[in-house]
């Protein structure tokens, strides 16, 4: 039995997921809000039994996206365009004032399913599939390497 490369609990059908661009192998719980590269035999088994027939347009899993580039200023300009106090935002959606103001600042990335919510709230768009994101920071960075680029 392997132990989860993060929290070292003990994992009988690790996950492999993608966290800061380095694949680790995880339980279930750790998995969650990560982007999952590869399901246990068993986790897939029960995911693919439990969608019935295939759908004949395909859904992006929420895998699948990543939150905008300048989300802290989408989030800020629609909150102060709609007139909502951070503070009447965090009540609204259910959150910390503290957090959504470390998010308007850009200092912690939103998980889904907390841009899901702001999207909802504040009628705006925050996630986009990574080839779109990625695309445009290609575009702006073309020539420049980072330490990621060497990793993986």
């Amino acid at each position: 039995m392997e132990e989860c490369e993060l929290c070292g609990s003990p994992v009988s059908a690790p996950y492999t997921v993608l966290v800061e661009g380095v694949e680790l192998r995880v339980c279930a719980k750790c998995a969650k809000g990560k982007k999952v590269m590869n399901r246990p035999a068993s986790a897939r088994s029960a995911f693919a039994s439990s969608r019935g027939s295939a759908p004949k347009q395909q859904k992006v899993r929420e895998e699948d996206l990543d939150v905008v580039e300048n989300y802290g200023g989408i989030i800020k300009k629609a909150r102060e365009s709609m007139g909502i106090p951070i503070k009447v935002l965090g009540e609204m959606i259910n959150e910390k004032e503290t957090l959504l103001l470390r998010i308007e600042e850009q200092k912690t990335l939103p998980s889904i399913g907390l841009a899901r919510k702001l999207e909802r709230a504040l009628n705006i768009k925050l996630l986009a599939q990574p080839d779109v994101a990625e695309g445009a920071q290609a575009q702006r960075g073309q020539g420049s390497l980072s330490i990621g680029d060497f990793v993986g």
